[in-house]
């Protein structure tokens, strides 16, 4: 498959913006799913869940909580929220919602490092941990990403071609040099280790991964936006080479955010706090 001939981008952009809408759809049918255990379980693997509050250093933060909850907290029945929701709510068969389901059931988790651009269509994606590449469609980040940039992200396969899935984080050089001990002592440093890793083991290795980011700051160096909405997709703030490279800064922002009962939820239901996350 020759990516840089203008007809076969054509045809996965398509395949693309459908999955990524049937995507979007299930991402807010799947926050509703969630319950306080998992909320709060979530935060306190994450480092933000301080005293029973959760505690966000930017809004947009509820969003990696989310997207932690959602793909990586196992309940007591050892099922996460996408396993649940397809077994009581699977779709038609062939559909590309149950394509998308079945994808985030198989979801990586990982640093990867940009090794190639494709304007407006994707990226080459070399997987630190696992030591293979891979091409992923994102426009957005297509246009923001810069080669030797680095993300940590779930990534989706549910077709021909990968995709981002939730909130990724950027990544610096001392992340980078912070989480390596940590990642070696805990899960090794053999490439087949981390292809062999259960979803258990998975969601260790990302709840490390983005509690140390959020630590060493990284949060504040993104802002999520609608994909329907101009921007569209993550936009990183400056961080030398082997941070994603920005289109513009993201303003500086208060180290901790406390939502107040009234105040929109941060999960981006659209409801007061006090009727949504704040009754789980």
């Amino acid at each position: 498959m020759d990516v840089r001939n203008p007809e076969v981008q054509r045809e996965l952009l398509a395949q693309y913006r459908r999955l990524r809408e049937v995507g979007k759809q299930l991402s807010h049918k799947l926050v509703e799913s969630l319950d306080r255990d998992a909320i709060h379980e979530s935060g306190r693997w994450l480092g933000i869940l301080r005293r029973g509050i959760l505690v966000f250093d930017t809004e947009d933060m509820a969003s990696v909580l989310m997207d932690y909850a959602i793909h990586h907290y196992i309940a007591p029945d050892g099922r996460n929220a996408v396993q649940r929701y397809l077994e009581l709510s699977p779709p038609p068969a062939d559909s590309e919602e149950l394509a998308v389901l079945r994808a985030r059931i198989n979801i990586r988790y990982s640093l990867f490092q940009v090794a190639g651009v494709f304007p407006g269509f994707g990226l080459e994606m070399e997987d630190l941990l696992r030591r293979d590449r891979l091409l992923a469609i994102d426009v957005g980040l297509s246009n923001s990403a810069q080669p030797g940039s680095v993300l940590a992200s779930n990534v989706v396969c549910p077709g021909s071609f990968w995709m981002t899935a939730g909130a990724g984080l950027p990544v610096s050089a001392d992340v980078l040099e912070t989480l390596a001990r940590p990642i070696d002592r805990a899960f090794g440093t053999k490439p087949a280790g981390f292809r062999a890793l259960d979803r258990a083991r998975q969601a260790e290795l990302a709840a490390l991964v983005i509690r140390t980011c959020l630590q060493k700051g990284m949060g504040e160096r993104v802002a999520y936006e609608d994909p329907g909405s101009q921007r569209g997709r993550p936009h990183f703030g400056p961080e030398g080479r082997r941070a994603l490279g920005p289109i513009e800064p993201v303003p500086a922002r208060s180290r901790e955010t406390r939502v107040g009962r009234n105040d929109p939820c941060p999960c981006g239901s659209g409801k007061k706090y006090k009727n949504c996350c704040a009754r789980r």
